[in-house]
């Protein structure tokens, strides 16, 4: 592991200055992946604001296949606090992390830690990613305009497929799942027409059994 006391941090996003770091996981399941998210926050929870966090998922290749991996964006500070802090808080198990960067420190094979690098280069500069834990994300419950998702959270634009930017006025039945992406350097929640004239996001809760094990 490197010891360099340097990390490159994210600026002008709404979060001040942050960090973010790169994971490897072991599982390739993508809802097993948001559980592995929502278990990362609850335990960096006690030691930082979790409203300033945010995690995004990646598919990111190493060598013939893609593995599961996530971006997680810290709060800035210090950076070798900040390093214990989310190795002490990553996931063992079944969907244990594999290997885990953040600047110049890193744990794990090279070409895993590689890949958790990549993940945490998409997410600094905003290229890629799917959203899970971000701030706002927990008041995006039932059904709201786009207005009020863009008001409540850190989601930059609402598009629907093939349409464009959706009406500020047009519901949204979030169906309390919203998965927005980051695309050229936005937060962007995709949607799709539902009945009634409004707009579901574009990510099913329940996906197909295919859907959820090729993410």
């Amino acid at each position: 592991m490197s010891t360099s006391s340097t990390a490159t941090p994210v600026a002008g996003d709404g979060l001040a200055s942050s960090l973010v770091a790169g994971v490897v996981l072991g599982t390739t399941i993508e809802r097993h992946t948001d559980s592995v998210v929502g278990d990362l926050v609850d335990r960096l929870s006690p030691s930082m604001s979790t409203t300033d966090v945010m995690v995004a998922t990646h598919w990111i290749p190493v060598g013939d296949r893609q593995r599961s991996c996530l971006s997680v964006q810290l709060p800035s500070g210090d950076v070798a606090l900040a390093w214990r802090t989310l190795l002490a808080a990553l996931p063992s198990g079944v969907d244990t992390a594999l290997a885990c960067c953040l600047g110049e420190r890193h744990t794990g094979p090279d070409d895993l830690w590689d890949a958790a690098g990549a993940a945490a280069h998409a997410h600094a500069v905003r290229s890629s990613g799917r959203a899970v834990h971000f701030p706002g994300a927990s008041s995006l419950v039932g059904t709201m305009s786009v207005r009020e998702m863009l008001v409540a959270s850190s989601i930059d634009q609402v598009r629907v497929l093939a349409a464009g930017e959706a009406d500020p006025d047009m519901l949204v039945i979030t169906r309390d799942h919203v998965r927005p992406l980051w695309s050229r350097g936005q937060l962007v929640l995709f949607t799709q027409p539902a009945a009634g004239e409004t707009l579901v996001p574009f990510e099913s809760p329940n996906p197909t059994p295919c859907c959820a094990a090729h993410g």
